[in-house]
């Protein structure tokens, strides 16, 4: 079973150089030897979330476990410290209810992510997601990835991880007056 850790912060722009070069000379490097796969780190642009959201997947929560109670682990996460601020974690397990999860992403990808509570009736949930939910996300060009349910975290409870390339590459066969038709009904609602 796929385990996600995902850690969010935000650098500190007096630190910026400082940091890309750790991040890549020794955080990255670091977090693969202790069996944490970097997938990938991502700028967040929209939301309330941290500048910066850092992925590492390992395949079971004993493995995660062991890597993060490592003096290495330890030692990465303290000096990361020194560039950061607003530094959080969260522990991801998929639900089941979408997968089609890949580590390979393409440089072109925009993540997509949409997080909530869940409440109500599990079985009328499960019903929405798969049969409405997101089909209509993959009719609007983003596929979700997988759904995750934070294990350790704060919440929302569940992240649904949602992908896509980028605008221009994604209607790349369509005209520009067909881009500017969409482009005009999406402006005026329609």
């Amino acid at each position: 079973m796929t385990v996600k850790l995902n850690q969010y912060w935000t650098v500190i722009p007096a630190k910026t150089e400082e940091y890309n070069k750790f991040i890549l000379k020794k955080f990255i490097p670091g977090l693969n030897k202790l069996g944490l796969h970097t997938v990938a780190v991502w700028s967040v642009l929209v939301g309330a979330y941290s500048e910066i959201m850092f992925e590492s997947v390992t395949s079971d929560l004993d493995l995660l476990e062991q890597a993060m109670k490592k003096k290495k682990y330890k030692e990465l996460k303290g000096d990361l410290l020194n560039f950061v601020k607003k530094y959080k974690t969260k522990v991801l397990v998929k639900t089941g209810k979408k997968d089609s999860y890949s580590t390979d992403i393409r440089e072109d990808t925009f993540k997509f992510n949409q997080m909530w509570d869940l409440v109500g009736d599990k079985r009328e949930y499960g019903r929405f997601v798969i049969n409405e939910f997101y089909p209509l996300l993959d009719e609007l060009g983003i596929t979700v990835a997988r759904e995750w349910e934070v294990f350790i975290g704060d919440g929302p409870s569940i992240i649904c991880e949602g992908r896509a390339v980028s605008y221009t590459h994604h209607r790349a066969h369509e005209t520009k007056e067909e881009i500017s038709y969409s482009v005009l009904c999406w402006k005026k609602g329609g």
